[in-house]
């Protein structure tokens, strides 16, 4: 491909355009510091300070989450329903989003990988968290098994 590229900015006589790899990718939203850079983490870092809740300079998604959980509880101990909710509503529309991504992104994955939707719908509608079940498909991805057995693998774990 590259070799194709040279050859067409030769015969054109056009200077190459400088590639950039990532620096217009837009960060992606599942990565380990996506959380960092949101409203709810923004609410959160204060108030984790505020009540001695230790946490890492750039905690993990799960790590934020405990401090939320005791944030939440010191918040109600006080009486602060304000604050309260605000941290809980910004907690909420930040992990509706990054389900729907995580849903998207196994949907896709599975079908790139050749399942059929009705395997997708019935993960989908069993119990386990989207998230469960795309590091499941990670593990199991690279193996030959049936749809069944790779409904069982899923949802077992």
């Amino acid at each position: 491909m590259s070799d194709l590229r040279s050859q067409l900015i030769a015969k054109l006589g056009v200077e190459a355009p400088v590639d950039v790899p990532h620096a217009d990718a837009p960060p992606d939203a599942l990565d380990e510091e996506a959380h960092l850079a949101t409203d709810w983490f923004d609410l959160l870092v204060p108030l984790a300070n505020h009540y001695g809740i230790k946490m890492a300079a750039k905690p993990t998604y799960t790590a934020a989450q405990n401090a939320h959980h005791v944030a939440l509880k010191q918040l109600k101990r006080d009486g602060r329903r304000r604050e309260r909710q605000a941290l809980s509503d910004a907690y909420s529309r930040y992990a509706k989003r990054r389900e729907k991504r995580v849903w998207a992104r196994l949907k896709s994955e599975l079908d790139a990988a050749g399942q059929s939707a009705k395997l997708y719908r019935s993960l989908k509608s069993g119990s386990v968290p989207a998230e469960t079940l795309l590091n499941r498909w990670s593990r199991v991805r690279g193996r030959s098994l049936s749809a069944a057995e790779l409904r069982a693998e899923l949802l077992r774990g």
